[in-house]
């Protein structure tokens, strides 16, 4: 790809660890094998609580209701296919956000405590990813992955990774511009559309047909397949204990030789929380929404 490169990813990784927690705990400044274990078991069970957290019935039915009210008073037009959307899409959060806790409730504590065992795994993996320069005042690299650091550290590493989302939005920034001749074409703009969670690829007669979570549907007719790094979760979604998911986190688009030519950025997240990046590069004659 030519924006949503690996080098881009590395930032990706880099400044979404970073901006997610860090919490300043002057303790460990020094490597403590016994205190390792105690913030790990703390942590374990903050996630597993709040893998079992669902918003209060009170406050999703106060939320619906703000935008139905929103809702009736546009007229017909763009904000409010937009409204429409947003109810559609925040509806089917709850519903999968109640099904998500019914599930996180009647499984087995060893189960979630996998889950959190490949959470932290994958942090460790970012932490990883980080300069070695920002490395040399932690004392512990574990302890990090948790999300506890000195207040040099934190101060150090949050900057850095304030820097990697301000060269991310250049890129997004970029991406865009770049896409412009596309979206005068289609006379619609793609982001609309590929963002979420990606659900189904299928090859028919008619093309290849993109599905994202929320209904939004794509079919690139006569379409074809260019490249195909890695699988969605489909089957996975709503059916297994700890929901897998394969998000778009970016893409990028082409109109030459009479074809549109879509490359996207997957990132699939298993039950455990391993993430695989991958990436999806489809051509069509024509590209509708379904």
């Amino acid at each position: 790809m030519r924006f949503f490169t690996e080098e881009w990813y590395r930032a990706y990784r880099q400044s979404t660890f970073c901006g997610k927690f860090l919490q300043v705990y002057e303790k460990v400044a020094k490597f403590d094998e016994a205190l390792f274990l105690r913030l790990y078991k703390r942590q374990e069970r903050l996630y597993i609580r709040g893998l079992r957290a669902c918003t209060a019935a009170e406050e999703q039915a106060k939320e619906l209701g703000n935008i139905e009210s929103r809702l009736a008073t546009l007229p017909d037009g763009l904000e409010q296919e937009l409204f429409a959307l947003a109810y559609q899409k925040t509806t089917q959060i709850f519903e999968e956000e109640n099904a998500y806790r019914a599930k996180c409730l009647a499984l087995a504590p060893v189960e979630l405590q996998k889950a959190f065992a490949g959470y932290f795994e994958e942090n460790l993996k970012t932490v990883g990813l980080l300069p070695a320069t920002l490395l040399q005042g932690v004392a512990d690299k574990r302890v990090l992955a948790l999300g506890y650091a000195t207040r040099e550290a934190q101060r150090a590493i949050c900057n850095f990774a304030e820097s990697k989302r301000e060269e991310q939005e250049a890129i997004f920034w970029e991406a865009e511009e770049a896409g412009e001749n596309v979206r005068a074409r289609l006379g619609f703009d793609l982001g609309r559309y590929i963002q979420g969670d990606l659900s189904v690829i299928e090859q028919t007669a008619a093309g290849v047909c993109l599905e994202f979570d929320g209904g939004a549907s794509l079919l690139f007719e006569d379409g074809e397949i260019l490249r195909r790094d890695g699988e969605p979760y489909p089957c996975l979604r709503g059916k297994e204990p700890l929901c897998a998911s394969t998000e778009v986190l970016g893409f990028e688009q082409e109109y030459t030789d009479g074809k549109y030519y879509v490359s996207i950025l997957l990132e699939n997240k298993s039950k455990y929380g391993a993430l695989t990046p991958w990436e999806l590069c489809i051509c069509g004659g024509e590209i509708r929404i379904e």
